[in-house]
């Protein structure tokens, strides 16, 4: 995943490509940082592809998945995701929240405070 000027850019492998069908269900997209303790990792991103069930479709990443952690300043920021598959194609382009959370998973909703 790449990161940059409020948007999360995802480079789907192939070997997930049948994940899109789950990912365009969603209406947003909530990205949440924090630490993954039963990974033992300190910090880790979860994309939360809310679709409004009560099993959205969750992509975890370690952070050498990512090329840069977005800092805490940027809590509570609308952002876009997208989704790109070789090509590259656009596959899905969705807007978001990012947020700070206090564990992964967090499989909650965005909360509007």
């Amino acid at each position: 995943m790449s990161v940059n000027a409020g948007a999360f850019r995802i480079l789907l492998p192939p070997a997930l490509h049948s994940a899109l069908a789950d990912m365009r269900t969603a209406k947003t997209v909530v990205v949440s940082r924090g630490p993954w303790p039963e990974q033992g990792l300190a910090e880790a991103i979860e994309l939360l592809f809310d679709d409004g069930s009560d099993s959205p479709y969750a992509l975890h990443l370690s952070p050498q998945q990512i090329d840069r952690v977005p800092p805490d300043s940027e809590s509570g920021r609308d952002v876009r995701v997208t989704v790109w598959t070789k090509g590259p194609t656009l596959a899905l382009d969705l807007p978001g929240r990012y947020r700070r959370s206090a564990r992964l998973p967090d499989l909650t909703p965005w909360r509007v405070n």
